[in-house]
């Protein structure tokens, strides 16, 4: 160890320093201690594989380069909601065209796809819960525009019809496709949501109950009850919008 005055080397067992002569005895302990904190802290560097100079930056840039670049979270949310929109807009042309055109099946098939599909796509974007509902929002919006759009310029080119309704009827129809197609994806989105919320709460109430031995019951059960409650009440109200904006005509029809 170093003498606290002169800063020269002491001898382990030295009571005075042999270069300035000081006095060492008030300071013995004081430096051992010192001494097995900087060993220790050495231990500690070598095992988390930390530099030994302070100074320097902790990652090299070679090292940093080496080492794999995650995306930006929105470039992901947009990448994940772009390869949702391309495979369920995808999806409900190809199904309205198998459906209707290759097998004459009933349009109530039809519609139920148009509501299941955009539903469980939102339910699997949203099931992390990291994706906003601005995001969700434009989705949606953009979707059912588009797949309605590509539906019915299936329906005007096999047919030989106008691409746009030309009758009341048909302009409802078309809108409550829209309408379904929207809530269907609001109403996986918000199942996600639920979801992602449900188990963040059992997470967290299970940490507080081994934190206060289970014991304990809070108003924030209460609260946290109420939480689940409307968690699960807004994707049902939005799916059984979903649903009867999709078969009213059909039921009425019928």
């Amino acid at each position: 160890m170093n003498c606290p005055f002169c800063q020269n080397k002491v001898l382990p067992k030295a009571y005075a320093c042999g270069s300035c002569g000081r006095d060492l005895v008030p300071w013995l302990a004081l430096m051992g201690d010192l001494e097995e904190q900087a060993r220790r802290l050495e231990r500690i560097e070598k095992l988390l594989n930390l530099p030994s100079d302070l100074h320097q930056p902790v990652g090299t840039p070679l090292a940093m380069a080496s080492q794999p670049q995650e995306l930006p979270p929105v470039l992901w949310h947009w990448q994940r909601l772009a390869m949702a929109f391309g495979l369920t807009a995808l999806v409900l042309v190809f199904a309205h065209w198998l459906l209707l055109f290759v097998y004459d099946a009933s349009p109530l098939i039809l519609r139920i796809i148009t509501i299941a599909m955009p539903a469980v796509l939102a339910l699997g974007v949203n099931a992390r819960g990291d994706v906003d509902w601005r995001s969700n929002a434009i989705m949606a919006t953009l979707l059912s525009l588009s797949s309605v759009a590509a539906m019915l310029g299936v329906t005007a080119w096999l047919d030989e019809v106008p691409w746009l309704p030309d009758n009341k009827r048909d302009w409802r129809e078309t809108f409550e496709y829209v309408v379904s197609i929207l809530l269907a994806w609001v109403t996986g989105h918000q199942i996600g949501l639920a979801l992602n919320k449900g188990h963040r709460l059992i997470q967290e109430k299970k940490h507080a109950l081994l934190l206060n031995n289970g014991t304990l019951p809070k108003i924030s059960d209460i609260s946290e009850q109420l939480q689940k409650v409307a968690a699960v009440a807004a994707p049902v109200a939005s799916g059984l919008a979903a649903a009867y904006s999709g078969l009213k005509s059909l039921v009425g029809n019928g």
